[in-house]
């Protein structure tokens, strides 16, 4: 068996078993349940049935008398654990031009032993007043209850049991491709697709047509298959697109072009020179790269293109392996497999991403040997098997001979190395990377010495002093010193100019006034100890978390909403170059909060520090600015990446937009994308301890200091992620160039570039900074998101090298939107531009609901409540909309 070890971790087992002979016929029929293959030649008489597990036995011969010779063959088997003897329930079907004939495959076997002919039964089609029918597909269902045979645009279904014709099908205008019976959650349907462009689906239980798709494009549908994990649906076609469908609502959830698909993961087609090289020692690719450059003539015929893999002659998916990410916490995907006349392409169900190709010709792919030699195929036939694999049995268009290919379920997660066209990744490359350091910090990194220069100033650290409001940590001595008026002893307050307590993360908050009664109940006002991780997706709209009247909180589109992280208040980022810090609920407190002013541009970015005392954003008007809850008056603002910077003056401006902030290592550090480059500032706010003069304190001037930039190659940085409850070195960041790249700020340089993240720029990035209040695995740490407008989410996990899931279904064309997880990892929320919030399943990908509620313009950004399960919309109308589960 042969093995390739793919640029996206995965591990790809294919292996040809074995190249049956059709003795001198061309074989144009071929079927197979993965453990029998049966085929026939276009005019033959004789069905041939062979055992893949004893493949040197002569084949069974089968005798088909009919005029015109078979037309349809197919392998039926029922499931061990649906009969009593599942040897008795495997049946071959053959189709003539006036009867279907059925064989019970170890009865012909019994009789071959006996030396007899073997024994049929036989269906027999309705006369026609026409044309005879010529039955092209067969088709039964898990039960062995069903046979559908499509005869040109009708379909004929029939009892087994009774063996007669029960339903004619007939809603299509053209020849009936494919077939297939969907017995999933009691339901009796059969899906069609057709040469009209359209499929059908039909409900056996009322006779009844249940859904016909409009016409889905200019290319007739050749094949369908059926997710064997989740009701959905892939349908393929001869342009190469292949379309998902959710089988519930029959909504289209995502379309693929295969071509173009191939061509971003494995480039296009190298034709393998054998014998002598290229005179530079490289081999060229494609028509364009064929010809030398000096334009003389050309070094070789172009290779085959893209057009041979343009259309999809079959589909069928591959039961995913064990679990795998996260601690478990998202299953692992089945593995959908097209079937093209030059190649096998494997397709992650759940990420719509090609993770492998299996070509059949001498030409190869980027990092992509031939694994198989198989003579182009015509006619294909798959069955997925119990262990995970698939038998893939083809036709050849050129010889007399049926190839069989085991694809094998060696697919891992994961595991392998990273991404093509990553960087320098040294101490990462073939086992990932992780949020979490592995090591202690480079001593001589600019980070760290960033952060011992914090350290080493002695008393509380600069956030810590800004939060207290320029207090100091308690002496471990009891006395005081050098305090007027108490002259060395502590007399009792009077209450006067009480300052409140500080909320702590991961502490239950003190509310000055608490109910009488617990409850979970947001109107009281009291806090959760712990978020309910059984809760039920958010689907109730709360009309009373609104201001009177229904005010906007903003005069513009409010482009970022975050949550405190004691989710006692909000924070809205506008294009009416404002801030608001408002308490929560919004109608109890009629909008009080802090409305933070100075920007001389929209804000694009806002979010909050780790212990919830200061406030980070970001503006069109090239700067960053720092703010304290309690003061509407900026603290510090970042103008320059060049040296120190003080309140009221400026170094070395930016030129471009500050996109997106965040703090980082607890605090301690300012990260500001501008352009192309991440900066990272070291900042104090005064009020250190090293002065024992209050006043001399509370006159020290705010600072940062320019301390480490990051560069990337994409022309700029979108949005960029970090995690700052707790340490760690990485960062994500997404760009302009359709890349998702992750750096590592303790070694200053990049570690990991997945190219082609999406089909257009990335505009968000948010990594799975889960709530302190619910208990995930570690893994769930390693889990971000990307967003872009090509109307598409995908999660990512750091320890693999690709996304993980794709979440489609929202419009997402123009403007930039928010996603953000769930506290209890279950669903995922994304706003859209068709005025509506997406929640999907995180496991499958799915869309559960949508919220239409109260929401009148286009969704901006959304947001979860760090305690309660509730989820925050803010919209382009400047109003914040609040559902609750």
């Amino acid at each position: 068996m042969e093995a390739l070890r793919r640029g996206g971790g995965d591990l790809v087992e294919a292996d040809l078993m074995a190249a049956v002979s059709t003795s001198g016929t061309r074989p144009d029929l071929v079927s197979s349940n993965g453990t029998y293959l049966a085929y026939a030649s276009e005019n033959g008489q004789v069905v041939h049935l062979l055992s893949l597990r004893m493949l040197e036995a002569p084949a069974l011969k089968l005798l088909a008398e009919g005029r015109g010779g078979v037309t349809a063959i197919h392998v039926g088997s029922l499931p061990a654990h649906q009969g009593r003897d599942a040897l008795l329930e495997k049946k071959v079907f053959a189709s003539t031009r006036s009867k279907i004939l059925v064989w019970s495959v170890e009865e012909c076997y019994a009789s071959r032993e006996r030396g007899e002919g073997a024994r049929r039964d036989q269906l027999d089609l309705p006369k026609s007043d026409g044309p005879p029918r010529i039955v092209s597909h067969l088709q039964t269902d898990d039960s062995m209850r069903w046979l559908a045979a499509a005869t040109d645009s009708e379909i004929l279904v029939f009892a087994l049991r009774s063996g007669q014709l029960t339903l004619r099908l007939d809603a299509h205008s053209l020849q009936v491709n494919a077939l297939r019976f969907d017995a999933r959650q009691g339901a009796d349907r059969l899906i069609a697709a057709s040469d009209d462009r359209t499929f059908t689906v039909w409900d056996l239980r009322t006779k009844e047509l249940s859904h016909q798709s409009a016409i889905l494009g200019a290319h007739p549908l050749s094949c369908l298959a059926l997710d064997p994990s989740f009701p959905r649906m892939a349908v393929g076609s001869t342009d190469g697109l292949i379309r998902f469908f959710d089988l519930g609502s029959c909504a289209l959830v995502q379309t693929l072009d295969l071509p173009l698909c191939v061509r971003k993961k494995f480039g296009e087609p190298r034709d393998r020179v054998r014998g002598e090289e290229a005179e530079d020692g490289v081999v060229t690719a494609g028509a364009r790269s064929n010809r030398k450059e000096s334009g003389t003539r050309w070094k070789r015929d172009p290779p085959v293109g893209m057009g041979s893999v343009s259309s999809v002659s079959a589909l069928f998916y591959v039961r995913p392996a064990p679990a795998h990410g996260a601690g478990g916490l998202l299953p692992a995907a089945p593995k959908l497999v097209a079937c093209t006349t030059q190649m096998l392409v494997v397709l992650d169900a759940y990420t719509y991403d090609a993770v492998a190709i299996v070509p059949f010709s001498d030409h190869s792919y980027r990092g992509c040997p031939n694994l198989v030699r198989v003579e182009t195929p015509r006619a294909f036939s798959a069955e997925a098997r119990g262990d995970g694999g698939a038998v893939v049995c083809m036709a050849s268009a050129f010889t007399n001979a049926v190839s069989v290919v085991r694809v094998g379920s060696g697919w891992e997660e994961g595991r392998g190395a990273a991404a093509e066209g990553q960087g320098e990744d040294a101490g990462c490359e073939g086992r990932g990377i992780s949020v979490f350091p592995t090591s202690p910090p480079k001593r001589l990194s600019r980070l760290y010495r960033a952060i011992e220069k914090e350290n080493k100033a002695g008393g509380a650290s600069s956030f810590e002093a800004a939060a207290l409001g320029g207090r100091t940590r308690k002496s471990a001595t009891t006395k005081t010193r050098d305090k007027p008026v108490t002259f060395h002893s502590r007399i009792k307050s009077s209450g006067y100019g009480k300052v409140e307590p500080l909320r702590f993360l991961g502490r239950q908050v003190q509310s000055r006034t608490l109910p009488k009664r617990a409850s979970n109940n947001l109107k009281t006002g009291r806090l959760l100890r712990q978020y309910p991780l059984d809760c039920d997706p958010v689907h109730e709209f709360q009309d009373h978390h609104a201001l009177e009247g229904d005010a906007p909180v903003h005069g513009g589109p409010i482009l970022r909403c975050r949550f405190c992280p004691d989710g006692s208040r909000i924070v809205t980022a506008s294009v009416d170059k404002s801030l608001r810090a408002l308490r929560l609920p919004l109608a109890r407190h009629k909008g009080e909060g802090e409305s933070f002013l100075g920007h001389g541009g929209a804000v694009l970015d806002a979010c909050w520090s780790h212990g919830g005392g200061l406030l980070l954003s970001a503006s069109s008007d090239r700067t960053a600015r720092l703010w304290s809850v309690r003061k509407s008056q900026a603290l510090l603002t970042i103008s320059g990446a060049g040296g120190s910077q003080q309140k009221g003056r400026r170094a070395d401006s930016f030129n471009v937009d500050v996109k997106a902030v965040s703090f980082f290592h607890l605090d301690k550090l300012l990260v500001l994308a501008c352009g192309s480059r991440l900066h990272f500032y070291r900042y104090d706010l005064g009020g250190s301890a090293k002065s024992k003069d209050d006043i001399a304190r509370m006159h020290q001037p705010k600072t940062s200091h320019h301390v480490l930039e990051l560069n990337t190659e994409a022309q700029s940085v979108t949005d960029f992620d970090c995690h700052n409850g707790f340490i760690s070195n990485l960062l994500v960041a997404g760009t302009s160039a359709k890349t998702v790249e992750v750096f590592d700020a303790d070694a200053g340089r990049l570690v990991r570039r997945n190219e082609n993240a999406h089909d257009r720029g990335i505009h968000t990035i948010t990594l799975n900074a889960t709530s302190p209040y619910a208990s995930h695995d570690q893994g769930a740490h390693e889990l971000f998101l990307s967003a872009a407008s090509d109307s598409s989410v995908k999660m990512w996990d750091l320890r693999a090298s690709r996304s993980v899931r794709c979440f489609a279904g929202h419009l997402n064309r123009q403007n930039p939107i928010g996603v953000r997880f769930s506290p209890c990892m279950k669903y995922i929320a994304c706003g859209s531009e068709d005025k509506v919030v997406y929640l999907y399943d995180l496991r499958m990908g799915t869309v559960i609901n949508k919220l239409r509620d109260g929401i009148s313009d286009v969704v901006g950004d959304v947001c979860f409540h760090p305690i309660h399960p509730q989820l925050a919309a803010a919209t382009y109308d400047g109003r914040l909309r609040f559902f609750s589960s």
